[in-house]
């Protein structure tokens, strides 16, 4: 068994279009993380390293470090280009 991978974000301090579009040419991916009773965070992430843990964890768990704290999630959604397969946005629900 794979060790779970690992994913460091920062929380996201801009919303829409202009901002996710920003994010991804500096190489980063929105994700929201989210679970019952949590408030949703709003983080990018690296985008290398996420398309190897959607790659190679597609229904594994993995940790999401955000400010020194490490949640647990499972992907819910993966968002991607529909042309060239880039990933866009991902849904991680709290385990």
């Amino acid at each position: 068994m794979s060790e779970k991978p690992v994913l460091v974000g920062q929380v996201r301090s801009e919303f829409g279009k202009g901002a996710a579009r920003r994010a991804r040419r500096d190489g980063l991916v929105p994700v929201s993380v989210y679970g019952k009773g949590q408030e949703t965070l709003h983080v990018d992430v690296p985008g290398h390293e996420l398309f190897l843990a959607v790659r190679d964890h597609r229904q594994d768990l993995v940790d999401v470090v955000v400010d020194g704290t490490t949640y647990t999630v499972v992907m819910r959604e993966v968002q991607r280009h529909p042309v060239s397969r880039v990933l866009l946005h991902v849904d991680f629900v709290i385990a």
